[in-house]
């Protein structure tokens, strides 16, 4: 579009030179519309149009135009509202009211005008073009622009506000702002007249909008609001920040780890490493050999793009594992990730735990060469399920009378698994303390996960689980679950056993826990009473009579009204009960010969030791003594899961006292071990 300032043609005239036959001789040929005169100095006096030039002819009379020699009639009617412009016309910004012809002027010599007709149609040109430039902007600009009036409706929406609202022009126009989009910061605007900046969000996509007041002058007239949909850059900026805070934790990581951590390239050279990996790495280029291995390593993982682990010795005899696993980027190998782990002291545990491993063995197979007896008929159906039960790896849990044999069932369930070369190891938490129960299981960090790697492959069994106080319950259960998960970096192949002796119940006062409960309980067998396996004791007896006639290298011959006396006998701990008591009369009764008369007397002496409430065995120091039964005493309320105040009142001392002693028991345990 053509916006420049159309220039007229002009005829210029001095008064002394020029007739006004001559003037209106040239404006017929030249066709001008305005004429300039000049005074016999070549000073502009002024202007004429076509139409004056023409009245002034009329007025003088046509007949006496030749008769004219100069313009000095002509210069009395000139117009004066004229000014005067040196250089582009271009440059003129606006036309007074007082003039109505601009005279070009360009090295002092006239080369047109502009009438305010010419500036005018100027003016529209001008103002149209700025128009259309500014809607071929407004419509193509991706931002979201809305104004509105002073009284909040909406005068302007772009293509980019409609797509962003949703809302079609048509029907924006003319509606109050919050009718078209929720935010109310352009009425904001319009109340306090000052911009701002905002960042909004709409169901779930967010906006930033740029809003601005617009005056009139000084008057407040409306406001404009620029906006932009910025989900995409919101999401990405969200996802930056997670990057960072990665960058930030992969930083710690590698600062804060015990392993060697560094990044290297394909040719091998260090692009980021952690202090730990630098120690062991001025270890291994101080070794010829290992270094030679460490480079060779990392053109494996570059050609071959797998990972790859070797173990190493380095510097003064120090294990290390080295894995380096390779970060590919379209199918080539781009860098490469090395972890370095010192695993000397993993290295002499397992030589320990070897060692640990087959003395244990010789121990279990010499416990374990005792046959199962199995004579009733209750008992031979449990022998039927054991073998079922031996088959699988799923934990076992026996309920059964103390000294009914739930240990000797589950020996047997491993002698008859496919775990029976392995170790079977036996923890009773009944008659211990909560400390000592505490230490063998959770006490130290990674206590449990190193009793499980001593006995993996084998059994753990855990008797009398319902003495294990609730806290420790649940700390087990805890450990149980975490090796029961297969993502576990630490898990062991061991089979749990449990037993019980008493009725389970999850709530009161001896509640046990439901979570360990049903972790142990996923297998389940329960022994019959002794009164209910006659047969099966008989045969026991005589089993244990055997093996105290191997013990004590001595003939030993028991009645059958001895053995009658003790089947028909109500025994507090079952078969340990009867157990000790033939060798309690074995060792006390030098006859070859026990009958039920020696095992009466047995029994009717140690009813009257057991009512006294100190036994006396052998003479010591009489402080001594009184340091033993304080011990017994607290080790045996230790068992019953009571507070120290209780303990306190129970033994009529300050709980206080109790505490100081408790820790001297237990400091006395430890120096001891």
């Amino acid at each position: 579009m053509e916006t420049s300032i159309s220039i007229q043609t002009v005829g210029v005239y001095k008064t002394t030179l020029h007739s006004l036959h001559m003037v209106v001789k040239d404006f017929m040929e030249q066709q001008y519309q305005y004429g300039i005169v000049l005074n016999r100095l070549g000073k502009i006096e002024g202007f004429f149009t076509s139409t004056e030039l023409l009245k002034h002819c009329y007025e003088i009379g046509f007949d006496y135009v030749e008769d004219m020699e100069s313009l000095m009639t002509l210069a009395k009617v000139l117009n004066k509202k004229f000014d005067i412009v040196d250089g582009e016309p271009n440059t003129i910004m606006d036309m007074p009211n007082e003039i109505e012809l601009y005279i070009l002027q360009k090295d002092k010599e006239i080369v047109g005008a502009i009438d305010r007709q010419g500036y005018l149609s100027f003016v529209v040109k001008k103002q149209q073009f700025e128009l259309y430039h500014f809607n071929t902007i407004f419509n193509a600009v991706p931002s979201g622009i809305m104004a509105v009036n002073i009284e909040g409706n909406v005068t302007m929406i772009n293509p980019a506000g409609e797509k962003i609202s949703g809302v079609p022009k048509e029907k924006a126009i003319g509606q109050f702002i919050t009718d078209i989009v929720p935010p109310e910061g352009l009425l904001q605007v319009l109340q306090d007249g000052q911009g701002h900046v905002e960042k909004y969000k709409v169901r779930k996509r967010w906006y930033i909008s740029y809003r601005e007041p617009i005056f009139d002058g000084k008057q407040l007239v409306g406001a404009v609001g620029v906006f932009d949909d910025i989900s995409k850059i919101e999401k990405l900026s969200s996802e930056l920040d997670t990057v960072r805070e990665l960058v930030k934790e992969n930083e710690a990581l590698m600062g804060n780890s015990e392993n060697g951590i560094a990044i290297v390239d394909v040719s091998g050279n260090i692009l980021r490493k952690n202090n730990q990996f630098q120690q062991l790495y001025l270890s291994i280029i101080n070794d010829k050999n290992q270094l030679e291995i460490f480079f060779r390593t990392i053109n494996d993982v570059v050609r071959l793009k797998k990972i790859r682990h070797y173990e190493g010795t380095i510097g003064q005899g120090v294990i290390c594992h080295f894995q380096f696993e390779p970060v590919v980027e379209d199918e080539t190998t781009q860098k490469i990730i090395v972890r370095v782990r010192n695993i000397t002291a993993k290295r002499v545990a397992e030589q320990q735990m070897i060692q640990m491993k087959k003395t244990l063995k010789h121990l279990l197979y010499m416990e374990q060469s005792m046959a199962y007896i199995h004579q009733s008929k209750e008992m031979n159906e449990i022998a039927n399920e054991i073998q079922k039960i031996a088959k699988v790896s799923a934990p076992v849990l026996i309920k059964g009378d103390i000294g009914s044999g739930r240990s000797k069932l589950a020996k047997e369930i491993m002698r008859n698994s496919d775990r029976k070369e392995a170790l079977f190891i036996e923890i009773d938490c009944r008659g211990k303390s909560y400390a000592e129960l505490k230490k063998v299981l959770v006490g130290e960090p990674h206590q449990f996960l190193r009793l499980l790697q001593t006995v993996e492959g084998g059994i753990l069994y855990i008797k009398n689980m319902d003495y294990l106080p609730v806290t420790l319950q649940d700390q087990l259960a805890n450990l149980i679950m975490h090796q029961s998960k297969e993502q576990s970096e630490s898990k062991v192949d061991v089979r749990f056993i449990a037993s019980v002796s008493k009725e389970i119940t999850f709530e009161g006062p001896h509640a046990f826990s439901e979570r360990l409960y049903y972790l142990v309980n996923a297998m389940t067998v329960t022994i019959p009473t002794l009164e209910t396996r006659t047969d099966d004791v008989k045969l026991i007896v005589h089993q244990f009579i055997s093996q105290l006639r191997e013990k004590y290298n001595r003939e030993i011959i028991l009645t059958e009204d001895a053995l009658d006396y003790i089947v028909s006998t109500k025994w507090e701990r079952n078969l340990l009960g009867i157990q000790e008591c033939l060798e309690q009369v074995v060792v006390t009764w030098p006859e070859v010969v026990l009958n039920k008369e020696q095992l009466m007397y047995y029994l009717k002496d140690k009813e009257q030791e057991l009512q006294k409430a100190v036994v006396v065995n052998k003479i010591i120091p009489l402080k001594q003594a009184v340091m033993e039964v304080e011990r017994e005493l607290i080790q045996l309320l230790s068992t019953q899961q009571i507070s120290y105040r209780k303990m306190a009142k129970i033994l009529e001392v300050n709980a206080s006292t109790i505490i100081r002693k408790v820790k001297n028991i237990e400091s006395d345990n430890k120096v001891h071990q």
